[in-house]
């Protein structure tokens, strides 16, 4: 491969980060007198040529082009198959030796690389393969282009599983997958990557810096795991490396089996087969593959190896998901499976039909873990209850069974006309200013917002950070206000019982007035806390200003609800500090929290007032009796007249 950085206009919009029309325009839009670098012979662009065009124009929304430009080329479509393999062995090889490449004798690299891996399980063959002389000052460019040799390597294993066509869980899905996993294992817990098809949910697991890394197990299953225990030694992981007839579960705490199946019948339900052996008692499964596979109507030569295992009652829970929730087939429906020895019944969920938004995910997540924890006596919000014999009854699609679908009664009609009464007067109460009573005035005009990182308020002490509880599970409801993930991105808390709370944590420490409550799942969202008595559950955690920090915990707990999602590094988040009077500000900040806190209550009660006129109204169980117009010719009598 000749390591001229060449560009085709996709990969041009990309680097420049635009729209593919946008630089199809350029190309007919001179800017500054400047053409549009012309097209070299193979339909491609020079890409230093590009990099100097867009430097000199101005044009796209990447100032960091020229450093950028080796990644985007190497990532390039067009670039072989076989080099991006060099390219990922070598990155690897960069991120375990932790120094460039460039400049060290090949014959050292390779004495190296052997010290890593003696006995040629992961690396060493493919290093000794690789164009080494060729790649390698490629290899430092694309490193630094990324900013990290991790992340460079990274980028290359998805760019390599695309042009596999290798089966990868959209972010939301693979968000869901660890956050269970989190939930179900404890310490000391066990992980088990199936055939190495779940490393990103492993990966992502680990990732969070905050919970405790589990054990890893890799196993092997018919499969070469080379590539697997690459990725893992990178991301500085070492699996116990298992050949698919060992058992596969230790015997201490809970274990997690997570997978994802191929698209090939026989090899998924192959799959299926082998980790419904090892389910030992203590230990779930979570599998992701092919609605058509899992849930769907099959074929009737492949139908009895689903059943079957149905009939086995491993399958504690099914769950047909949206579109677009696994690549490479974006249009295809996914489906999970929840598999637990001794599943007598089966939950079943249909998703596929609504957009897989946050609140829905969450749901489906808080349903897995009651139904693999088997909470007693919960509600669940996406998942009906169906025997095993029902679903297997129905020889068709899993989710035919009638016991899945929810049905409702009606309230009494009488409760719902006082219902919307209430509603409508509570609506008709005015609401007065949130700043009512305040003018503001200029008081310096040189004065300009300050910020610091929240690591450094946290280091410096000026911030205390405070790991939420990890709540028993099944503890009832009460009284006692309760701080989840899922209630603080609500930003509406949930209860627990006080007696059963401090029977199951004696020692549990109480939540604060003002201490701002965040967690980092998903989208980063904070909740300033006005109980003087709260339990905040993991992974929620606390942030405490100190007495004398310049620090507003409502400001800091708004800075944390505009972030973006997926930004989980909380030590890098940039929160105001107070430079000036704090009591104003603060008061301000509390008025309109309560201010948001009243519209949103509004907010509700339409939501629910609209929902009884649905409900009672539409069908004519309520009517409104709206007061006639007064009837033609009839004179309006007003005051003063």
């Amino acid at each position: 491969m000749s390591t001229a950085r060449t560009l085709s206009l996709a990969d041009v919009a990309r680097l420049a980060g635009v729209e593919r029309p946008v630089a199809t325009m350029w190309r007919k839009r001179p800017k500054n007198g400047l053409e549009f670098p012309s097209e070299l012979p193979d339909g491609r662009y020079d890409g230093q040529q590009i990099v100097e065009w867009l430097q000199a124009t101005g044009r796209g929304n990447n100032r960091d082009v020229h450093t950028e430009l080796a990644l985007y080329s190497a990532l390039s479509p067009t670039t072989p198959v076989e080099t991006l393999r060099d390219l990922r062995t070598m990155l690897a090889a960069r991120t375990l030796l932790d120094e460039p490449l460039s400049g060290v004798d090949v014959d050292e690299l390779v004495d190296a690389i052997e010290g890593l891996d003696p006995d040629d399980a992961w690396l060493l063959t493919e290093f000794e393969g690789a164009n080494i002389e060729l790649l390698r000052s490629e290899v430092d460019a694309i490193a630094d282009a990324a900013w990290s040799s991790v992340a460079a390597y990274d980028r290359v294993v998805a760019a390599l599983a695309q042009r596999d066509r290798t089966p990868t869980l959209a972010p939301e899905l693979l968000d869901l997958a660890a956050s269970f996993v989190k939930a179900v294992v404890d310490d000391p817990g066990l992980v088990v990557d199936v055939a190495g098809s779940a490393t990103d949910i492993v990966l992502a697991v680990t990732a969070d810096e905050d919970f405790p890394t589990p054990d890893v197990t890799l196993v092997r299953a018919d499969v070469a795991l080379r590539g697997a225990r690459q990725r893992y030694a990178v991301h500085h992981l070492d699996p116990l490396v298992l050949a698919g007839d060992d058992s596969w579960i230790a015997p201490v705490g809970e274990s997690v089996i997570v997978a994802t199946l191929p698209h090939d019948h026989t090899s998924a339900f192959d799959l299926l087969e082998e980790i419904s052996l090892q389910l030992a008692s203590g230990a779930c499964a979570l599998v992701f593959g092919p609605a058509a596979l899992l849930v769907d109507e099959l074929a009737s030569e492949v139908v009895g190896r689903r059943d079957s295992l149905l009939r086995r009652h491993v399958v504690r829970a099914v769950a047909r998901l949206p579109r677009g929730q696994a690549k490479p087939a974006v249009n295809e429906h996914q489906a999970i499976w929840l598999m637990q020895s001794g599943a007598k019944t089966v939950r079943v969920g249909d998703l596929s039909g609504e957009r897989f938004t946050r609140a829905r995910r969450e749901a489906l997540l808080d349903d897995l873990v009651a139904t693999a924890r088997s909470v007693k006596g919960r509600a669940f919000a996406e998942l009906r209850t169906s025997s095993a014999a029902e679903v297997v009854a129905q020889g068709t699609s899993l989710l035919a069974s009638r016991s899945a679908h929810k049905v409702e009664v009606p309230p009494p009609v009488g409760d719902d006309a006082a219902r919307i009464q209430q509603l409508q007067e509570a609506l008709a109460n005015p609401l007065t200013g949130p700043l009512a009573g305040f003018t503001p005035r200029i008081a310096n005009r040189e004065a300009a917002p300050t910020l610091a990182s929240l690591g450094d308020l946290v280091r410096t002490r000026r911030v205390r950070m405070i790991p939420g509880l990890r709540l028993a599970h099944g503890l009832p409801t009460g009284t006692t206000t309760l701080w989840t993930a899922k209630g603080v991105a609500a930003q509406r808390p949930e209860s627990v019982d006080l007696l059963a709370l401090t029977t199951a944590h004696p020692t549990f420490r109480w939540a604060q007035a003002d201490d701002v409550v965040f967690t980092t799942a998903g989208t980063p969202r904070a909740v300033v806390n006005t109980e003087p008595n709260a339990v905040v559950a993991y992974p929620a955690r606390i942030l405490r200003p100190s007495p004398s920090s310049p620090v507003s915990p409502r400001a800091l707990a708004a800075t944390i609800n505009t972030l973006e999602p997926g930004n989980s590094q909380w030590r890098s988040w940039q929160v105001p500090v107070v430079t000036g009077y704090r009591g104003d500000a603060e008061e301000a900040l509390k008025r309109l929290d309560n201010w948001e806190f009243q519209l949103r209550t509004r907010q509700t009660q339409l939501e629910e007032l609209r929902n009884l006129v649905i409900r009672s109204v539409l069908p004519g169980a309520v009517t409104l009796n709206p007061i006639p117009p007064p009837a033609e010719g009839t004179r309006t009598t007003q005051k003063g007249q």
